[in-house]
């Protein structure tokens, strides 16, 4: 019905010329609601006629909060597209060459008939054979050739061999294997080729494998145009640790309420060992049998034995490491919880912020989410953490700086684990940022969201609720979000009770003196306060880290310690 439009951060737009196109008054400044073109015609008639899209006149943009449909008006300003794409990176893949030898010898069809796979899925998925290199055999081996084909095109081969080898051509698309199976109201994931085509022994075709093993749940971002029509996921991965990741990032990315969990019978790892070990029928009725992931806050016991079981054998259940020995033996992230700043002015409570998520970002692979008005300009605020991951000076005018190439090379490394939120075009309240934290979940799969500072946030207080009780409603729906999706929130939040003590000095501030009442003690799962002392005797660099309070003690317990901060390269040593 209208032209569509994917940006240079991977979300997709209806766009249209005149906002009448969307059913629209047009108006100049100011927002709207208005009914949605898309998916008001197909609800109940009772909700026919709700006004579901928010509509900002001056972005010209809309926003169904019923279906998730976006929308945008490019009358006033036709070279919109044209200039953003400039700004996107061109990646030109490599195309294989369609040379599949499908006269597949003995050796190649014993193999796949060890693995109890068909003459009609052999044929169907164009398996091929070949002779390749394999690093693990240093040499080259007979083969199965496995294409990728993306609408018909063939953008990618694997090859496997026996005993179990990988190789694939190099340089192609990064694709979901099965990709034009995705077809229907319905999908099943598997975590590798040959289970997809166990799969399809078992009679499902609409059946995809993320591309490279369990660390893949990013091809998402690939195919998301095709996955909007689905209305049911079957998750069905490998039955281990990096299955279980892997199982936990598809389901909060596809939506919780949409997936479903296969079980497969004890000894089976995966979809293929179940078809060789029991056959296609048993194969079938684990796919069948699978059971919603729960939702509606209804859980019943039987439904955690899985993650019960994994907190029971699991080695480290306390969360991430912050980078700091000494800091983790007081604090340690853990996903699905969040976590208050607090410090005087100018003590560093950004600055520690920034630290710890280089080294989440550096440790651990985990993609944030930044809003900070206060590090604005953007590119301020990247250069601090340019210095921090690279240790050194940014700027020509300073010895020992980093090279113009580190630089880049940084930005291209950081541009896979950060998000910043901007706040050129509008002001953001409490749910707008929830909102975007959401659709970060969803699009990048972030691990963690930083709001610096809260006072920056548009409070919107209604006009019946005191501030104890707005700030309490605000902080529940940070610890909703952070439970829903099973990552970690920090807010840092300044202080408005400081009084001096005897000496002159200001006293280390708690949650209790964060303005809002004593809500940050109660709601927040972790306090932090960073706290500068110029006592006597105390080096300049040295920054006391004070955690006040730890909710769950296999996370930490409260306590102090120290740090040691570099002015230079901005970074923390506990040494």
């Amino acid at each position: 019905m209208y032209k569509t439009f994917t940006d240079k951060t991977g979300v997709e737009w209806n766009t249209a010329e005149h906002w009448q196109d969307f059913g629209v008054t047009p108006g100049s400044t100011g927002k709207t609601t208005a009914i949605c073109p898309l998916c008001s015609s197909m609800r109940s008639d009772a909700n026919k006629k709700q006004k579901c899209m928010s509509v900002n006149y001056e972005r010209k943009t809309a926003l169904c909060s019923h279906c998730g449909e976006k929308f945008m008006i490019l009358k006033d300003d036709p070279e919109w597209e044209e200039r953003n794409q400039r700004h996107e990176k061109k990646i030109v893949y490599a195309k294989p060459v369609n040379n599949i030898k499908h006269d597949l010898p003995e050796r190649i069809l014993s193999f796949l008939y060890s693995r109890k796979l068909t003459d009609e899925v052999i044929q169907r998925n164009k398996l091929g054979h070949d002779v390749k290199w394999f690093g693990k055999t240093q040499a080259e081996m007979p083969c199965v050739s496995i294409p990728y084909f993306k609408d018909g095109e063939l953008v990618g081969m694997k090859y496997r061999t026996n005993p179990k080898d990988w190789t694939a051509d190099a340089g192609t698309e990064p694709i979901i294997y099965g990709y034009d199976d995705i077809k229907g109201r319905s999908l099943i994931w598997v975590e590798g080729e040959f289970d997809k085509l166990a799969v399809e022994v078992a009679g499902f075709e609409n059946c995809v494998s993320v591309p490279n093993g369990a660390k893949s749940a990013g091809c998402l971002d690939n195919v998301s145009h095709k996955l909007k029509p689905i209305r049911s996921h079957i998750i069905a991965v490998d039955n281990d640790q990096d299955g279980n990741d892997l199982k936990n990032d598809l389901i909060r990315r596809l939506n919780p309420a949409k997936c479903k969990i296969v079980k497969f019978p004890e000894g089976c790892k995966d979809a293929n060992d179940v078809l060789k070990e029991h056959g296609p029928e048993i194969l079938k009725r684990c796919i069948e049998d699978a059971v919603k992931v729960p939702i509606n806050g209804i859980v019943k016991p039987s439904a955690l034995v899985d993650k019960l079981l994994e907190k029971y054998r699991s080695k480290d259940d306390g969360g991430f490491s912050t980078g700091w020995d000494n800091v983790d033996k007081l604090y340690r992230v853990k996903p699905g919880q969040w976590t208050v700043i607090t410090g005087i002015p100018n003590h560093g409570k950004s600055e520690f912020l920034d630290a710890l998520m280089i080294n989440m970002i550096t440790r651990h692979q985990w993609k944030f989410g930044v809003f900070s008005p206060e590090n604005y300009p953007l590119e301020t605020h990247l250069s601090k953490m340019l210095r921090k991951a690279t240790n050194k000076a940014f700027g020509r005018q300073y010895n020992g700086t980093m090279t113009e190439k580190e630089a880049l090379e940084g930005v291209e490394a950081f541009d896979k684990y950060i998000s910043f939120v901007s706040i050129d075009d509008d002001t953001h309240d409490i749910d707008s940022l929830l909102k975007i934290t959401e659709d970060l979940v969803l699009s990048e799969g972030i691990n963690g969201m930083i709001i610096d500072p809260w006072n920056t946030i548009e409070h919107n207080r209604p006009k019946n609720l005191t501030e104890t009780e707005y700030v309490s409603s605000a902080l529940s729906k940070v610890t909703y979000l952070a439970r829903k999706y099973d990552i970690h929130i920090w807010i840092v939040a300044h202080p408005t009770k400081m009084q001096k003590l005897n000496n002159g000095k200001y006293g280390v501030p708690l949650p209790y003196d964060i303005a809002g009442s004593a809500n940050w003690a109660n709601k927040s799962d972790n306090a932090i306060t960073v706290y500068i002392d110029k006592g006597e005797g105390i080096p300049d660099n040295a920054v006391q880290i004070h955690v006040t309070k730890v909710r769950f003690r296999e996370n930490g317990q409260p306590g102090e310690t120290t740090l040691f901060y570099n002015k230079t390269s901005g970074r923390y040593t506990s040494e």
